[in-house]
């Protein structure tokens, strides 16, 4: 008789509303640490980065259940006296941070982006000649990225960009001395937007058209324009300050690519650390207050979850199909998904695992046929072994070369999701 490994292990399918799941903050054990960077590779793996501001050191975290658990991941991939500052992930295993010197070390480079293909676990360094620091790194595909460079040692503003996934930079363009760039948003890879000002206190902002500068427009009104997000070519939103006037900040929203804008919130000048617009038009402004949107940014209202109370700013967010990430002060971790009010909810798919526990290889039989599925193995490292397509319901897990321990086995299909745990002896 064959024993299941995980008897009656059921794929949940639930109809949902389109309203929201509250804010939950994830438990993690990070004291006094200030996350400041925030990726999604996929539905289930999430990555994290922040620092100590009490010492040299950084926090690098890595979830592959969408953001319900955190583990470490080992930084000693760093330079000597560097702290992550930046992460962007492409998928779930290939990504992107950028680290630069803290202070009182020394520096071996201010522009160091590593890069990793295997979720995290090994890392090589990209020698990108940008000495520099790094303060945005943003890719518009698989392909094309783009770093920008403050004007440290009184250099310009400079933007790096690759061709070839990040395997090498080189540089872009170098903006006017008298320009400062605040945020990129790219839009594809040959469309985005640079905010920023000019020495003379007006925001301004630079267009990339056919993957080349096109044009930049001054906005007398502004002091300079901090941060935004394009859903398209055409339609965008921008966070503009106003110096020596109440309120300091304006949510702007444009419909022509920024030539013109209209203002669809005002409040005071608090800090405002990063926007994201989801897929159905739902959005959030974070940083020492918070904001949302249900209309891609043509209203804005302040957001009121008694899961933030006690932790401070907030740096950064992540939106990706429904899955929200919000990072900050005090190793603060928050989730959200975009649909929470179950009409219905029952059990889809019955899966049995055997053998109990797997030695060599184990079938995976499932309740009903799946469709356009994937089956993947990761270990206790976030590190991705295994990867199959499934169509039909059953599924063999070669087992023969895995090192005995505990392992996370994902199966997502068109009907239902599964992640669940399995050992290997």
């Amino acid at each position: 008789m064959k024993k299941p490994l995980f008897p009656l292990i059921a794929i949940i399918c639930l109809s949902l509303s389109a309203s929201a799941q509250p804010w939950t903050l994830i438990p993690n054990d990070l004291v006094m640490t200030y996350l400041g960077s925030v990726s999604i590779g996929d539905a289930h793996t999430v990555y994290v980065t922040g620092n100590n501001a009490w010492a040299d050191s950084s926090s690098f975290l890595k979830s592959t259940d969408g953001g319900l658990s955190f583990h470490h991941i080992s930084t000693s991939f760093l330079p000597p006296g560097h702290t992550a500052h930046t992460v962007s992930f492409l998928n779930a295993d290939t990504g992107y941070v950028v680290s630069y010197s803290t202070y009182g070390s020394s520096p071996t480079s201010d522009g160091t982006i590593h890069r990793t293909t295997d979720g995290g676990l090994s890392w090589t360094t990209v020698i990108s000649g940008i000495t520099q620091m790094i303060v945005k790194l943003k890719f518009a595909d698989a392909n094309t990225g783009y770093a920008v460079a403050t004007n440290n040692a009184g250099n310009p503003y400079s933007i790096y960009r690759t061709i070839n996934g990040g395997v090498s930079w080189s540089w872009w363009y170098t903006a006017p001395s008298n320009m400062e760039f605040s945020d990129l948003i790219l839009v594809d890879a040959n469309t985005a937007f640079i905010l920023g000002n000019n020495d003379t206190g007006d925001a301004t902002i630079t267009r990339i058209s056919g993957g080349a500068i096109s044009t930049t427009s001054t906005f007398p009104s502004y002091s300079y324009f901090k941060l935004g997000h394009f859903s398209s070519a055409s339609e965008g939103t921008v966070i503009a300050v106003i110096g020596g006037s109440a309120p300091a900040q304006h949510i702007l929203k444009t419909s022509d690519g920024g030539v013109s804008w209209t203002t669809s919130y005002m409040t005071d000048f608090v800090s405002l650390n990063a926007i994201g617009i989801d897929n159905d038009g739902s959005g959030f402004i974070v940083g020492g207050r918070n904001f949302s949107t249900p209309d891609k940014g043509a209203s804005w209202s302040p957001l009121n979850d008694t899961a933030f109370y006690g932790y401070g700013v907030h740096y950064d967010i992540a939106i990706r199909d429904g899955l929200r990430i919000i990072v900050g002060q005090s190793g603060g971790i928050w989730r959200q998904v975009s649909t929470t009010s179950v009409a219905e909810s029952k059990i889809d798919i019955i899966a049995d695992i055997f053998p109990n526990p797997i030695s060599h290889s184990a079938e995976i039989e499932f309740g009903k046929t799946l469709t356009r599925g994937t089956i993947k193995l990761y270990d206790m490292t976030g590190r991705l072994i295994h990867s199959a397509a499934v169509d039909g319901n059953r599924a063999t897990l070669n087992a023969a070369n895995l090192a005995p321990g505990i392992y996370t086995l994902q199966v997502t299909a068109d009907e239902c999701n599964m992640t669940k745990n399995i050992v290997v002896r």
